[in-house]
C-alpha cells in the first residue's frame, strides 16, 4: 500500500489525523524537502526515510520508481507531500503510475498552501460582497512540451481572489500580465512568505507596486502571491503576528512533549533530543530475580525505569516483586515514568539530582544494599555518597546514551546564525555536548535548567543567570521560560 499524504503548508500541527496514522505505520517514507522536520521526527524507528532534495538524483521519475519498487517489495509506503497531494503537488502523476503498476494506494488530503498560508496571513479568500470565488494557479514556467496556457482574463476577474503558487521568482512579469489582462493596478495584493511557520512574513501592496516591495523586502521562496480586494482586510485581522510571543524562538534540549499553549502564544519551539538511547534490560535481570537482597532501588532517569520494567518482564515478574524494597526516585519525569511503566510511586524522592536522592536514602535509615540502575558511564554522586556512608551499592549499566552529533552541530550553527531567545537544558550532559559545539556562548538568551545539577553545569560555563523550576520537569521548565519571555 502507498499512502499519498498531504503534510500541510508548513506548520506540523496542520497535518490531518489520518495523515499521522499513516505515518505511524510506515515502513518507507518519501518526503518533500519542505516537509517539517518535526513531522519527520514522527517517522517510526527503523523506517527508511528518503527526503527529496538530500539526494540530487531523486527527480520525479526516480520517485515514481522508488514508490513502485518499495511497494512491490511488500512495504507500507508513505509519500509525504507539502500542502495537498493533488494541488500542484504532482500527486495525480504519482497516483497514475501506481495505478498502472496495479499497486493499491490511498490519497490523504492535506491543507494546501492557498488555504493554510492565507488563513495565517489573515486573508479570507472569500468574503460576502467582496470576493465571490477563488482561482488557484501557478506562475511557474511550464515544462518543455507542455502546451497549457493560463487564462489570464479569468485571473483578472475582480470578483475572484487569485492565488498564485510558485510565482515569486517571476512576480514582476506575472503581475504585469494580470494588469495587461485587465485587472485594476490598484487591486490590493500580498506575498505570504513561510506561511504558517514562525518565520512567516507578509508583504502587502497593490498589483502595481508589490513586485518592488517584495524585492526590497528580500522575499525568497517558498512564498505565495494573493491578489484580491480581501487583502485589504488582512491588516485588521492579522492574528498570526499579534500573538504575544510571535517571532520568539525557544530551544528545548529534550525529547518532545505536548505543551499546547505555546501555539496560542506564537512561540516557535524547536525540540532537539541531544542523545539517542539503547536499553539493555538483560543486564538487570539477575539483580531483579534477587530483588529481595536489596533494601532500596534508586532511579535517576526515565531510561533506567524503562530498562528496569523490561527486566522485570523478562524475569517473569511485575511491580509486586518490589513489595519489600524501598523505591527512591527523582521527582519530575523519572517519577512520571515510574508510574507510567509500573504503576508505582516512590517512597523516597528528591528534586536536586542524584546526590540529593542518595541523601534521602541515608536520611530514611537505609543501610542495606542498594540497587542503582544507570546509564553506562553515568554520574557517580549517588553511589559515591552511599558508599562513603558504608552502604553497599550495585551499580548496573542498563542503557547506553550516545550524543546526536549531527543534530547538535546543526543547533550550534543555528544559534550562531540566528540566536534563540531562550534555551532549556534537561541534563548536565546536554549542556556539555552543546557547549562543545558552540564557538561562543548563548548570547542574550534566557537560559533554563531542569534541576540544580544542570544549573551547576551551566554556571561552570559562565552562564550566571539560570531559571530553575521548583518541580524538575520539562513542561514546568518550559512554562517558566515562557513566563520570563513574556515579562521581558
Amino acid at each position: 500500500m502507498v499512502y499519498l499524504v498531504g503534510a500541510g503548508p508548513g506548520d506540523p500541527g496542520l497535518i490531518t489525523v489520518r495523515g499521522l496514522e499513516c505515518l505511524a505505520r510506515a515502513e518507507v517514507v518519501v518526503a518533500d524537502r519542505l516537509v517539517s522536520a518535526a513531522l519527520l521526527e514522527r517517522v517510526p524507528a527503523g523506517c527508511e526515510l528518503v527526503v527529496r532534495g538530500s539526494r540530487r538524483e531523486l527527480n520525479q521519475e526516480a520517485i515514481h520508481r522508488l514508490l513502485v519498487e518499495r511497494a512491490s517489495a511488500g512495504k507500507v509506503v508513505v509519500r509525504l507531500k507539502g500542502g495537498d497531494p493533488f494541488i500542484f503537488g504532482r500527486g495525480g502523476e504519482e497516483a497514475e503510475v501506481l495505478a498502472a503498476a496495479h499497486i493499491p494506494f490511498m490519497v490523504v488530503p492535506g491543507v494546501t498552501a492557498a488555504l493554510g498560508m492565507s488563513a495565517c496571513a489573515g486573508i479570507p479568500l472569500t468574503q460576502r460582497g467582496v470576493a465571490a470565488g477563488v482561482v488557484l494557479a501557478t506562475g511557474h514556467e511550464m515544462e518543455e512540451g507542455d502546451t497549457l496556457e493560463l487564462d489570464w482574463h479569468t485571473l483578472a476577474d475582480s470578483a475572484l481572489t487569485a492565488v498564485l503558487y510558485m510565482s515569486v521568482g517571476r512576480i514582476e512579469s506575472t503581475l504585469g500580465r494580470l494588469m495587461a489582462a485587465g485587472r485594476d493596478p490598484a487591486t490590493p495584493a500580498a506575498v505570504v512568505v513561510h506561511g504558517s511557520l514562525p518565520t512567516q512574513r507578509v508583504v502587502r501592496g497593490t498589483i502595481r507596486d508589490l513586485a518592488t516591495r517584495a524585492r526590497e523586502a528580500g522575499v525568497q521562496p517558498p512564498a505565495l502571491v494573493v491578489v484580491a480586494e480581501v487583502v485589504r482586510r488582512s491588516q485588521a485581522i492579522a492574528w498570526f503576528e499579534q500573538r504575544p510571543l510571535a517571532g520568539k524562538r525557544l530551544l528545548v534540549l529534550a525529547e518532545r512533549e505536548e505543551i499546547r499553549t505555546l501555539d496560542e502564544l506564537g512561540l516557535s519551539v524547536e525540540w532537539v533530543a541531544p542523545f539517542e538511547f539503547e536499553l539493555q534490560p538483560d543486564a538487570l535481570v539477575p539483580a531483579v530475580r534477587e530483588i529481595g537482597r536489596y533494601g532500596a532501588v534508586a532511579f535517576t532517569s526515565r531510561r533506567s525505569v524503562q530498562a528496569f520494567a523490561q527486566a522485570l518482564d523478562r524475569a517473569g515478574l511485575d511491580g509486586r516483586a518490589l513489595a519489600g524494597c524501598k523505591i527512591a526516585c527523582l521527582a519530575g519525569g523519572t517519577g512520571e515514568a515510574l508510574f507510567r511503566e509500573l504503576r508505582l510511586r516512590a517512597e523516597l524522592t528528591a528534586s536536586d539530582g542524584g546526590r540529593a536522592l542518595g541523601q534521602a536514602i541515608l536520611d530514611a535509615g537505609i543501610r542495606t544494599r542498594v540497587l542503582f540502575p544507570r546509564a553506562a558511564g553515568g554520574r557517580k554522586e549517588l553511589p559515591d555518597l552511599l558508599a562513603a556512608a558504608g552502604v553497599p551499592v550495585d551499580r548496573i549499566d542498563c542503557y547506553l546514551s550516545r550524543p546526536r552529533q549531527e543534530a547538535l552541530a546543526s543547533i550550534a550553527k543555528t544559534q550562531r546564525d540566528r540566536p534563540f531567545d531562550a534555551i532549556a537544558f534537561a541534563s548536565p550532559r546536554g549542556v556539555a555536548e552543546l557547549f562543545a559545539q558552540l564557538d561562543g556562548g548563548l548570547g542574550s538568551a534566557l537560559v533554563g535548567a531542569i534541576g540544580k545539577t544542570t544549573e551547576q553545569a551551566l554556571r561552570e560555563r559562565s552562564v550566571s543567570s539560570v531559571i530553575v523550576p521548583e518541580q524538575p520537569s520539562v513542561p514546568r521548565l518550559v512554562e517558566q521560560l515562557v513566563e520570563a519571555l513574556r515579562s521581558r
